[in-house]
């Protein structure tokens, strides 16, 4: 009996050690509240077969804003951007964005692209915000003038609205990706690497 009992000792403590977590390689820790999972896609692989290619190791920086509306039911800004986070997408070209703190009300989430030379801007200052995947996409998509968009092309972002890609729309914060409000976190885009 006592002969069990001193096996069944050694037999716990031999669980115990190899159960015991690998202290020289920690799995790393995430510091803060994951708000949101962000897809970024890469427009020069786009094909008819392959509509929403997503791009792996992707640096991202996500920065955030508050906003109120003013007297005409318009957002306006009320501080600055404010950085709050920097990552990589994963292989399957997703990344969880951390805050980290709490999440207040009335917040818009921009994103910033980088991938070597690329970003989400195009040469010219412009944003990437898809492509033109039919010729609906293009009759219903903003005008630019001098251009003639097809099928397959790069789609810039009409920024502020007016219906006209122009000078007006170049050079913004960053792809608008999400916003906080009332308690609802609510996406707008996919990101688009130009």
């Amino acid at each position: 009996m006592q002969r069990i009992s001193s096996l069944l000792t050694v037999i716990i403590i031999c669980c115990l050690f190899s159960c015991k977590k690998d202290k020289s390689n920690p799995e790393p820790e995430i510091k803060g509240i994951a708000i949101f999972d962000l897809e970024v896609y890469d427009s020069d692989l786009w094909t008819p077969q392959n509509k929403l290619p997503l791009a792996a190791n992707v640096e991202v920086e996500v920065f955030e804003t508050t906003y109120a509306l003013n007297d005409y039911g318009q957002l306006k800004e009320t501080e600055s951007l404010k950085h709050i986070f920097t990552g990589k997408t994963s292989e399957k070209g997703i990344v969880k964005v951390i805050r980290e703190d709490s999440l207040k009300t009335n917040i818009s989430f921009f994103a910033k692209l980088k991938k070597g030379n690329r970003s989400n801007y195009s040469p010219e200052g412009y944003q990437c915000s898809g492509i033109y995947e039919s010729q609906a996409d293009i009759l219903n998509g903003p005008i630019r003038y001098n251009v003639t968009p097809k099928i397959g092309d790069k789609r810039l972002m009409d920024y502020n609205g007016d219906g006209v890609v122009n000078a007006a729309d170049k050079n913004n914060p960053g792809i608008y990706v999400a916003r906080y409000q009332d308690k609802v976190l609510s996406m707008s885009r996919s990101c688009w690497l130009y």
